[in-house]
């Protein structure tokens, strides 16, 4: 019989490749565990790990060479509950104010069903993304520039992206419609202020899989000979955390709000 996480347990949730290779390791805390759902909460402050290389844009990738090590990052972005019906191959994160709750927007994750393990769940990113507004009323594609090169370089195949394009818009349709498990007012949850602190985290190796037995907490490595350890680690999280993470997220919000448009965006009335 597998296990079922208990509500406050701190859980750790990873993204792995194709290949096996960890490419973020989340700690976060456990909200419901059952046949119909799982969710999980990702606090700002927390420290989680991060695989050399294992970011985007493509320029930014390719500066970065993973060599199987990985670092610490802080998830700078706004508070995050997400939201998974077992089976599914995406789940739905939901972006709120830390200070006051307020709902930036909702991201669909597209990606391989989940799988539990010991620790939490494991599941692959497929690349291509889903943003829908704060009022569920509009939606549009995420990243589908990248998956389009990645499609040119051979490493997507088309069948690939017309079965993740499938299941956004039936994950985006489903939430829009407000189908269960969002028939629920999630807007209304808050967090626990007595749950775990931000200072869980995996450690060494005990994000890896059993028998990878490189020490993976080192500092970061430079990607080259001219940068120091100090300057790598500032510059990656420059590139990819503090502009990239924070900046990208609210940049996301601030699209639904008006701001910003694409000739991509879906309203929900072209659903019904």
């Amino acid at each position: 019989m597998e296990r079922r996480f208990r509500r406050g347990e701190p859980i750790l949730w990873r993204s792995v490749g194709a290949d096996g290779t960890i490419g973020r390791a989340w700690p976060m805390t456990l909200v419901r565990d059952d046949d119909e759902l799982i969710a999980v909460y990702l606090r700002p402050g927390t420290v989680f790990k991060m695989a050399f290389g294992m970011t985007r844009p493509a320029q930014a990738r390719a500066a970065i060479a993973f060599d199987g090590r990985h670092y610490d990052a802080v998830w700078r972005a706004m508070d995050a509950l997400v939201l998974y019906r077992p089976g599914d191959a995406s789940s739905v994160w939901r972006y709120q104010r830390a200070d006051d709750q307020t709902i930036q927007m909702w991201y669909v994750n597209l990606e391989e069903p989940w799988t539990r393990t010991e620790q939490g769940f494991d599941s692959r990113d497929h690349g291509l993304d889903v943003i829908v507004s704060p009022d569920l009323s509009s939606w549009s594609w995420k990243d589908e520039d990248e998956v389009e090169r990645e499609v040119t370089a051979g490493q997507l195949t088309r069948a690939e992206v017309d079965s993740y394009r499938a299941e956004g818009e039936r994950a985006a349709g489903r939430l829009i419609r407000r189908e269960p498990p969002f028939d629920h007012d999630w807007t209304l949850w808050r967090p626990d202020p007595r749950g775990p602190s931000r200072s869980f985290r995996p450690r060494g190796t005990s994000f890896l899989p059993a028998g990878a037995a490189r020490e993976n907490s080192a500092p970061m490595r430079p990607w080259c000979a001219a940068c120091s350890p100090a300057t790598a680690r500032s510059t990656a999280n420059r590139v990819w955390l503090s502009v990239g993470r924070t900046t990208y997220v609210s940049g996301l919000a601030s699209r639904l709000h008006g701001r910003e448009t694409r000739s991509s965006t879906r309203r929900s009335a072209d659903r019904q």
